[in-house]
């Protein structure tokens, strides 16, 4: 990745940005918590995250286009080849309170294919990068997925589901993000997410991280997903280690019903 040193500063003042309003921080700043016109929250850190990390990116890549949560989108964006993806602050309900599990994701789409992935937990000092063809790696250690070929007991990971009977589903809730690292790590084997609200920013750093821990993603037939323009046009993320990918697959066809309306 060009401008490595660059993009790393920027992601440490955008973290240092979240942190300074963060509510667990006894000196914290005012959250300066709003609503926008589609009733999720915002707050002044995820705007001072968003600035740092634009302002970097038009000055390092002027050509580039960027799409992020607290921005415009671009009326050509479609027709963009390289896309610069930013949520500057994921988890903004964990965030106002005072929980760990937030994040910045940051990822680059060439042509539709993703090629630079970011997932930074500030709270937790926590750091994955992936790099298309370069593999993924969470604090330096490398990652990997899991070699089993059939889904484990409790290693199925779903969000936006109704409650399922049967022993692979993970009975717990956690984050997105702590979703994907399991599935990263070998934890779980197969992640699904019914898209509701999601957009591209909520998991473009989630697919590289698994494709390039050796794993695979898709959408609910089974079909690539396209990064980079206005709309993610799906309706399930898919995520597995690749050998269970099919049996994933064959569940969300039994259970596409059971997800929440």
């Amino acid at each position: 990745m060009s401008h490595k040193v660059e993009l790393d500063a920027a992601l440490s003042a955008a973290a240092q940005a979240l942190l300074n309003r963060w509510p667990a921080n006894p000196k914290a700043l005012p959250l300066g918590l709003r609503y926008k016109a589609d009733g999720s929250m915002v707050t002044e850190a995820d705007l001072e995250s968003n600035r740092t990390l634009v302002e970097v990116l038009t000055r390092l890549f002027p050509q580039d286009k960027i799409v992020s949560e607290e921005g415009p989108i671009a009326r050509d964006i479609q027709s963009a080849d390289r896309v610069w993806i930013i949520d500057p602050l994921d988890g903004t309900q964990s965030f106002v309170e005072g929980q760990q599990d937030f994040s910045i994701l940051l990822a680059l789409a060439c042509g539709g294919t993703l090629q630079y992935g970011v997932l930074l937990l500030p709270a937790r000092g926590q750091l994955a990068i992936a790099n298309l063809r370069q593999g993924a790696f969470l604090d330096q250690v490398k990652l990997r997925v899991s070699t089993h070929d059939r889904i484990h007991h409790q290693a199925l990971y779903l969000r936006h589901f109704s409650k399922i009977d049967d022993q692979r589903v993970f009975p717990n809730w956690v984050d997105s993000a702590e979703a994907c690292l399991r599935l990263c790590r070998g934890e779980l084997d197969a992640i699904v997410v019914r898209i509701k609200r999601h957009k591209q920013w909520d998991i473009a750093p989630f697919a590289l991280l698994v494709q390039e821990s050796g794993g695979r993603v898709s959408d609910g037939k089974g079909s690539d997903i396209t990064f980079g323009g206005a709309d993610l046009g799906c309706e399930y993320f898919v995520a597995s280690n690749g050998l269970v990918h099919q049996e994933v697959l064959d569940f969300l066809q039994i259970h596409a019903g059971s997800t929440y309306p």
